[in-house]
């Protein structure tokens, strides 16, 4: 089978290309905040973590409708912007969980705000500020019904504007905002908060009419973190141990958070990245321009590992990186630099789709053991493509993997796989593991190094 993007030759059904690490058989790509189950998985029960999760994802990568303060309300001040950004962001969660209590009930709405909180806590102070503007949420509700605040307001009124007036102040006071700024800032900051609920309106209360029904158990992610995949894969499949099969909400719930930290992280990288890139020049200084392409091909691969969530960074990195070393090749005109940087952005894509596997494997299990009863749990096209990366780039399988594959199927068939399906699965493995080697050209270490050294 022959890559598109770099013409190698490859084993049929080979989905990566071990050349240029490149997908062969490229999939539709979904928007990062497309995600079906995010907040309300279309014709899906409606498993509150499973909202909880998706909403604080989608808070964390900044995706509808979390997008921040628009050009129009520029009027806020500098030192006040971010508070009254993130006060508004909880406010949109508020707006969720009062839409979930419509639909769902008091309990279930209350449950999708314990399941945030907890989960929330894989970063202290993002948990501490989220409980903080909640609990001002329903103080502003408590005070505008009791009719406290009238004495701010002169002559008739709106209900609504006072509301956002009353929820601005308080929103300024748990902000820390002096009391003589209040006024001089209230209407801005409620006009802020009335935007903000229209937008969560917007996009929450369409996804919340798609989940017809309570699911009486917990539900995958359709785009899960690694660690929710490895459970994925363990969960009632026979290439495990019985001992690692059953999967408990508590394990989802600590997979879920790793997989938040692992996201909060890389989201943290990526935007001093874009905003380095937003702030790019034409004909910047090469050695800056080397460091930030090379900072941007190491980002490719933790945002790989985090799965298809995140396939729009993805090509952006990947995009602007090959953008820019378009005009450093044209600029410095060394031979060999563009292969250089095409080698380097190989080895990138191959060391991402590695992690992918490695980096949720059980604790204190063997690597090499359940990193080959990861990789047979995949399809067949899946296992083709590892067991030939596995076999030129990397130890993981151990000394003789095509023998321990043939044992992990035979134990699988005893526990209950169909041997036909057994099969399917170890044929693909010795295919990958067999087909001719698909290494880097003699030479493609030096051009690397060669490509580090100028980075």
């Amino acid at each position: 089978m022959s890559c598109a993007s770099c013409g190698s030759q490859n084993p049929v059904g080979a989905r990566f290309c071990p050349k240029c690490g490149n997908r062969i058989n490229e999939l539709p790509e979904t928007g990062a905040g497309d995600d079906p189950s995010s907040a309300g998985p279309s014709h899906s029960p409606f498993d509150p973590q499973l909202a909880a999760y998706n909403v604080l994802r989608r808070l964390i990568c900044r995706k509808p409708p979390f997008v921040g303060l628009s050009s129009e309300q520029s009027s806020i001040p500098d030192d006040l912007k971010s508070e009254v950004e993130f006060g508004c962001f909880v406010y949109q969660i508020g707006v969720y969980l009062a839409l979930a209590k419509q639909r769902f009930g008091h309990v279930v709405s209350e449950r999708t705000r314990t399941h945030l909180t907890l989960l929330a806590g894989f970063d202290p102070e993002l948990e501490a500020g989220i409980l903080r503007f909640l609990e001002v949420v329903r103080a502003g509700d408590a005070e505008f019904k009791a009719g406290r605040f009238s004495e701010l307001f002169e002559g008739p009124g709106e209900d609504l504007t006072r509301y956002y007036a009353v929820l601005a102040i308080l929103f300024l006071i748990a902000s820390g905002c002096a009391e003589q700024r209040q006024k001089v800032l209230v209407g801005s900051v409620g006009e802020c908060l009335l935007t903000a609920r229209r937008t969560a309106e917007d996009v929450f209360e369409q996804e919340l009419k798609s989940a017809r029904e309570m699911s009486p158990a917990f539900q995958w992610s359709a785009q899960p973190g690694p660690f929710e995949r490895q459970l994925q894969r363990q969960q009632n499949n026979p290439l495990f141990p019985t001992t690692v099969r059953v999967v408990s909400a508590q394990q989802v719930t600590d997979a879920r958070l790793a997989d938040l930290k692992h996201t909060a992280d890389f989201m943290s990288t990526y935007r001093a990245i874009e905003r380095e890139v937003l702030s790019y020049r034409p004909n910047m200084v090469v050695k800056e321009a080397n460091d930030l392409v090379k900072r941007m091909i190491n980002l490719i691969s933790s945002c790989m590992v985090l799965g298809d969530y995140f396939s729009t960074e993805q090509k952006f990195l990947a995009d602007v990186s090959d953008s820019i070393d378009q005009e450093l090749t044209q600029t410095i005109k060394e031979p060999g630099l563009r292969d250089a940087y095409k080698n380097c952005m190989a080895l990138t894509r191959i060391e991402g789709y590695l992690r992918t596997i490695g980096i949720a494997l059980p604790a204190g299990q063997g690597t090499e053991d359940y990193g080959l009863r990861s990789i047979l749990s995949e399809e067949p096209d899946l296992i083709l493509s590892y067991a030939n990366l596995c076999k030129n780039f990397t130890g993981l399988l151990g000394p003789t993997p095509v023998d321990s594959a043939q044992q992990v199927i035979s134990e699988a068939v005893r526990d209950g796989m169909d041997p036909a399906q057994g099969k399917i699965k170890l044929d693909a493995f010795r295919t990958g593991w067999g087909a001719f080697e698909s290494k880097p050209e003699a030479g493609i270490w030096a051009s690397v190094k060669r490509l580090v050294r100028r980075r």
